[in-house]
């Protein structure tokens, strides 16, 4: 191609994409579609059980309530006073509901904090306005009783410690109840004083602690720690 040829091309070229430019898209319209999308702002309290080896997620749900179709991780924010806007696109039509929920990196549920109703409509959906107590009693019940302790503490005749710690019993088995192993006679948990608290011991015994790989014993410990001394409400 000579240099008058070359010139010519290029300026067209150029000519064409300032056009297109001019319209407000280069590309088109179906290459942006993100197609039915929920949208919530959140507010978080007690951010220091913000959970680090699994992820703080908005999730849609099908049928099952348990597994999760899409996942949108949720960033951790700077401080309480900071609310997060999230959204979910490309909702697809077995939805169900969409949750706030800590999950796995392989995206499994782990504990479903607020869960929200999708009905058939093909609307888009602005989510109500919500808080979230990250160091609830109710993901502690979920992710560390029913998931690993209810095996030995689930409420038989030789339930473990004298503890049953199923969903009906745990939290009134907890609160300002002696812990019968503890040398220095402790509760299981005093709210507010973690010194006095013989459940953060029970997760050092050589019998319990690899009941959590290292990075999960930390998220465990931090949940705990928090809710007690956030004043171990049943919430």
């Amino acid at each position: 191609m000579n240099k008058r040829l070359k010139y010519l091309f290029i300026t067209c070229t150029c000519l064409s994409l300032c056009s297109a430019c001019d319209e407000g898209k280069i590309y088109p319209d179906d290459t942006i579609d993100s197609g039915r999308t929920a949208t919530v702002t959140l507010h978080f309290t007690h951010l220091d059980a913000w959970p680090q080896k699994n992820s703080m997620s908005l999730i849609s749900l099908g049928e099952d309530g348990v597994t999760p179709i899409l996942v949108k991780r949720i960033l951790e924010p700077s401080s309480e006073a900071e609310a997060v806007t999230v959204t979910l696109n490309n909702l697809t039509e077995n939805t169900h509901s969409i949750a706030v929920a800590v999950v796995t990196s392989g995206m499994s549920l782990v504990h479903a904090y607020q869960s929200f109703p999708v009905n058939a409509s093909e609307e888009s959906l602005t989510l109500p306005e919500t808080t979230i107590e990250v160091a609830s009693f109710s993901r502690i019940q979920t992710q560390v009783f029913n998931a690993k302790c209810v095996m030995c503490h689930g409420g038989s005749t030789t339930t473990a410690g004298d503890l049953d710690l199923t969903a009906a019993k745990a939290y009134n088995s907890l609160i300002n109840v002696k812990a019968p192993h503890s040398d220095e006679g402790k509760n299981y948990v005093t709210p507010g004083d973690l010194n006095n608290s013989y459940l953060l011991d029970v997760l050092e015994h050589d019998n319990h602690i690899d009941i959590f790989n290292g990075a999960e014993q930390r998220e465990v410990r931090a949940l705990i720690r928090t809710w007690i001394k956030a004043g171990a409400e049943n919430n």
